[in-house]
């Protein structure tokens, strides 16, 4: 149900903006990003559309903020370093549960429905979803990955690369099976489960040599 803010000009100007972009994903969930103009949002948060496009310029920019305002809520949980201390496992484990649970997140599974459904007929919310959400995504992870490289933990010249393949495991059937709403969802203990062998296996083909061979030796003797 599309919440009316009657009210809009008596908010403040971080509250207006908030309250049209919760508005507008609302509509683009409910009637599909084609069918949702500026007019229908100016008209459910309750201003006019001069109003509207005093805070965004057109469309794709609110969709493009939408966008931001998400990952913006995933990176501010993601560490900004690696702890000297920390291990290539308990890293992939910390940062692995941060980001499926955020991909869990209402928020997040609405706007990846809606790339998914109309992603091709309108290919700019499938850029602005990509450049604003993905990859930034990737980038972090690669950051770790290009430390632990360095330290000789894993072998991952291309981390960029590597990064993906990770995440790919991470989302998985778990982020699939939100996706197309299928419950229950897995709780926590089950979350835990999946990033830890997601990490694991992850690790085992970024294994340096010598290690990937003492595990292969290891499988060989059983």
């Amino acid at each position: 149900m599309v919440t009316i803010a009657s009210r809009l000009p008596r908010l403040s100007k971080e509250s207006r903006t908030e309250n049209i972009i919760d508005v507008a994903v609302q509509l683009y969930v409910r009637d599909g990003y084609g069918q949702t103009s500026m007019s229908s949002i100016a008209a459910a948060v309750g201003g006019s559309k001069a109003t509207l496009y005093k805070y965004f310029p057109s469309r794709e920019a609110l969709f493009e903020t939408a966008m931001v305002q998400c990952c913006d809520a995933l990176f501010a949980e993601l560490p900004t370093h690696v702890p000297s201390r920390t291990s290539i496992l308990d890293y992939l484990n910390r940062v692995g549960q941060i980001v499926l649970e955020a991909m869990l997140k209402p928020r997040a599974l609405d706007l990846a429905r809606l790339v998914f459904s109309e992603g091709a007929r309108h290919p700019e919310i499938a850029q602005i979803f990509y450049s604003k959400g993905v990859e930034p995504t990737h980038a972090l992870i690669a950051d770790g990955l290009a430390y632990f490289h360095s330290l000789g933990q894993i072998v991952s010249p291309d981390p960029f690369k590597s990064a993906r393949y990770f995440l790919g495991m991470l989302r998985g059937d778990v982020h699939l099976r939100a996706v197309c709403g299928l419950e229950p969802f897995p709780g926590n203990a089950s979350l835990v489960e999946h990033v830890a062998q997601a990490a694991t296996l992850f690790l085992i083909g970024m294994a340096p040599p010598t290690q990937r061979d003492l595990g292969n030796r290891s499988w060989k003797a059983r």
